[in-house]
């Protein structure tokens, strides 16, 4: 039987999978757009994972914490390859 450890972080593996790669489709269709638009989504999921007064539970967790390793991956790996002028409005600080 698997343990609550184990189901915990083969979900944060198939959320971290899952959001990598619709992130990434989404920056190699519109690379400025995409990126702007993940830089707005991160600045919303970090203020989201400090609020938790009703309590995510382990899974809840797990999908935010994935969620937010897969769009900072994406942002880096995006900026190695090409850099680009960053648009200080949509730059998550």
């Amino acid at each position: 039987m698997p343990t609550m450890k184990g189901l915990v972080e083969s979900h944060y593996q198939e959320t971290f999978d899952t959001v990598y790669a619709d992130a990434t489709a989404l920056v190699e269709k519109d690379r400025v757009q995409g990126m702007a638009q993940i830089r707005g989504l991160l600045r919303s999921m970090y203020t989201r994972q400090g609020n938790d007064i009703d309590g995510r539970g382990h899974f809840g967790d797990s999908d935010l914490a994935a969620t937010i390793a897969a769009y900072e991956l994406v942002l880096s790996d995006m900026k190695k390859h090409a850099p680009e002028k960053v648009d200080e409005t949509t730059k998550v600080q």
